[in-house]
């Protein structure tokens, strides 16, 4: 395994971070979140137990850091889609397929993550949750106000529209449902509750 070193100190904590994210990912891959041990996560990133310490107060530190780096990238995606002609229902649909590619990717989405930590974690994932969440809001939002979408609350239909999409992570997390059929069913279904004038169903 190579050596860890850096040009700084923050840079050389950010690869000491990394090695043991990735050590626990592959872990609670092998084992199942809840048999995973702090000194099987330093055997498995090549480092003394004192300093996973040095790094996490818990273990699920390494879940949080992992999630608010797939949180970061998943906003990143749902921003940089372009505008094109399927007015204020692209957006939904673009929602819907980069959250499957996102669940099928992450190894961590087949677990009901927060069941596994503590109220102080579980907030701090709800948290990192909320950009996601906020950028549904917007999307309904704005699909409401052009007339692309039924005329409903928005924070009700974006609501209606999140489950919906939450409801099939735990299936393409943990491989037994593909992310693209996965998301065909899903536009499908949720064009035909929520677009004001949905597709003819072939």
């Amino acid at each position: 395994m190579p050596k860890l070193w850096a040009d700084s100190l923050e840079e050389h904590r950010a690869l000491v971070r990394r090695r043991l994210v990735d050590a626990f990912l592959d872990l609670v891959d092998e084992r199942g979140i809840e048999e995973v041990t702090v000194a099987a996560v330093a055997a498995r990133a090549g480092l003394a137990r004192s300093a996973v310490y040095n790094h996490v107060g818990h273990l699920h530190d390494l879940a949080l850091w992992h999630a608010e780096q797939v949180m970061g990238d998943w906003l990143v995606g749902l921003q940089e889609v372009e505008d094109d002609d399927r007015g204020g229902w692209g957006p939904i649909e673009d929602v819907v397929r980069q959250s499957m590619a996102v669940f099928a990717a992450d190894p961590l989405a087949g677990l009901d993550l927060a069941h596994h930590l503590d109220d102080d974690r579980a907030a701090r994932l709800f948290t990192l949750l909320s950009p996601i969440m906020a950028h549904v809001h917007e999307a309904v939002a704005a699909g409401v106000a052009s007339g692309d979408l039924v005329d409903e609350d928005p924070v009700e239909l974006a609501g209606f529209v999140w489950a919906t999409i939450a409801g099939y992570r735990p299936s393409v997390g943990d491989g037994r449902m593909p992310p693209g059929p996965a998301a065909d069913t899903i536009v499908r279904l949720l064009g035909r509750a929520i677009r004001r004038n949905p597709p003819a169903a072939p």
